[in-house]
């Protein structure tokens, strides 16, 4: 089952019209938030990886304020595991791009993982531009992403305390 919330988010949202979604009571609902400002977000979820499709143009502005603002509350409520579907963006900027390299840092400093889906066009040619395939890892197809981070919890479950203490002192 499927909770949508619609909100413009500088008119309706301020207003009380379309309150956002408290992400700590909510994160487990699907949540479809957008904004004036040419951006979408779609909050998803598989198993315990949370999926943001972003459909439109994250650019400086609103619209990255947006997606600035969804990733780190995410973050915050201890999301470990994100993947951020590319497929239906038409158009990253520097701010859309720092947000996504501030959510990838933050993730992997608490031993989470962030990973992009399936970039297309303009957005994959700028994500070419500035190397960030090579920092982020960048999976085309989603099965396999999601697979993906199944493999390294698994890898992970299975190390003995003895293994990490052995890693730790290395």
């Amino acid at each position: 089952m499927k909770n949508t919330v619609r909100a413009d988010f500088e008119h309706a949202s301020q207003k009380g019209l379309f309150p956002l979604p408290d992400w700590g009571s909510k994160l487990k609902t699907d949540a479809l938030l957008a904004t004036g400002a040419g951006l979408q977000l779609f909050i998803r979820h598989a198993a315990d990886i949370v999926i943001v499709d972003l459909h439109g143009k994250a650019t400086i502005g609103r619209a990255n304020d947006f997606l600035d603002g969804e990733l780190q509350q995410l973050i915050e409520v201890g999301t470990s595991d994100m993947l951020v579907n590319l497929t239906d963006a038409t158009q990253l900027d520097s701010s859309s791009i720092g947000s996504i390299v501030w959510a990838f840092t933050s993730l992997k400093h608490r031993g989470a993982s962030l990973k992009l889906l399936a970039p297309r066009g303009n957005v994959r040619l700028v994500l070419e531009a500035v190397h960030l395939q090579e920092l982020i890892p960048t999976i085309e197809d989603e099965t396999e992403a999601i697979s993906s981070f199944k493999l390294k919890s698994e890898r992970g479950a299975g190390r003995t305390a003895e293994h990490w203490a052995a890693v730790v002192s290395c």
